[in-house]
């Protein structure tokens, strides 16, 4: 694989894990959903990818469903 496509990869890779644990605050650790948010921007503050998610879930007018 070339040097680029490395580059590519490994940054895909670090948005899926920041998209993965951003999932896992705000919908299954049991965080109230402005705690959630706050904890996604605290552990990734450089993850625009969990900066969308929350900002979309913050929009929502009609809120979120979380597993039971």
């Amino acid at each position: 694989v070339a040097l680029g496509h490395e580059r590519t990869l490994a940054r895909l890779d670090r948005a899926i894990d920041a998209v993965e644990r951003a999932f896992r605050l705000i919908l299954r650790e049991g965080l109230h959903s402005r705690e959630a948010f706050a904890a996604v921007r605290a552990e990734l503050p450089d993850s625009a990818e969990a900066e969308r998610m929350v900002a979309f879930l913050e929009k929502s007018e009609r809120g979120f469903a979380r597993r039971r």
